[in-house]
Parts: C-alpha cells; structure tokens; sequence
C-alpha cells in the first residue's frame, strides 16, 4: 500500500545521492520482466548482504574517477588513495576490510606491486587488480602463480573494469 505523502519524486531522492544509488542499493525500473526480477535477485543474493568493499589505489583523479564511476554503479562501497602510503594507511584503519584492491602499478611514493605485498601480508586472500599503462609481461609473469591477481592494462572502461573482477572471483554486478 503506497504512503499518501511519499511521492514517487521523493522515494527517488530518498535512494539517490548525487546522482548516484546509495551503496548497497539495487533498482530494477519498472515495467520489469520476470526473468528480469529474477536475474536481480539472483546479482543480489550472490552479492551477499552487504555491499563489496573495494579499496582503489590510483594517483590519476580521472582514471580513479573512472573506476569509482563504474564500481558505483554495480553497488560497491568505495574507499580511494592516491598513494601507497595512503592506501596502506586506508587499509590499516579498516583492518583489512575490503573485498578487492585496485592498485595501480606506478604510484607516486611506490611501487603498486610493493603494496600489494604489504596487502597480501595481512590478507593473503583479497583479490587484487593490478591496472598499468606499461608493459604489463613482467608484472604478468611476477604474479602468474597467484589466482588472485590480474592485471588490467590502461585504458580501460567500466564494462571491461568489472568484468576482470568477476574473472578474479570477486562477485560484482554486470
């Protein structure tokens, strides 16, 4: 039963910030299909309950913006850094708590490929995405043993961004 004072204008800004869904949140526009509610609840549950938690280390604002952008839309709560130092420092504060990293290879105080051993170190599981504008053969072949590290070379869209997540194993929305 509707609420006589909520109109649809105002359940919209309720769920929507900036533009954006508030994390965590899914919207299926009506009118919707079966298969179509089904397909959603299946991204949900798969999801699980809460919102995945990606920690994106990247000094380029655009490219970090790109990839904030994208995530966003599949429900991801976001945490960024510019720097290793920062993003270690991110990762410190929340012990831990993040479901993938996003680190770029060159950083302006590091190497991205030395975070993510300090990552590693203290969550030997969390899927990582190394993303770089260089060759990436080396950083390939550093890291081919480990399942849970890709490389993603720079540039990129948000599509082809969750898609090599969801290769990685991390459960995110189309």
């Amino acid at each position: 039963r509707r609420h006589p004072s909520l109109s649809t204008e105002k359940k919209q800004r309720a769920l929507v910030r900036g533009g954006r869904l508030e994390p965590g949140l899914q919207l299926l526009s009506k009118p919707f299909t079966y298969s179509a509610l089904a397909a959603k609840v299946r991204a949900v549950l798969d999801a699980g309950l809460r919102p995945l938690r990606v920690l994106i280390v990247e000094d380029e604002p655009l490219v970090r913006m790109t990839m904030v952008e994208a995530l966003l839309e599949s429900g991801c709560r976001i945490d960024e850094a510019a720097s290793a130092s920062e993003a270690l420092k991110r990762f410190q504060e929340l012990e831990g708590a993040f479901d993938a990293a996003i680190v770029d290879i060159g950083l302006p105080d590091g190497r991205g490929d030395s975070l993510v051993a300090e990552l590693r170190a203290v969550r030997p599981e969390i899927r990582v995405l190394l993303s770089t504008g260089y060759d990436e053969t080396a950083v390939n072949d550093q890291f081919a043993a480990d399942p849970a590290i890709a490389v993603l070379e720079k540039p990129f869209d948000g599509p082809r961004l969750r898609a090599s997540l969801r290769d990685l194993g991390v459960r995110i929305a189309p």
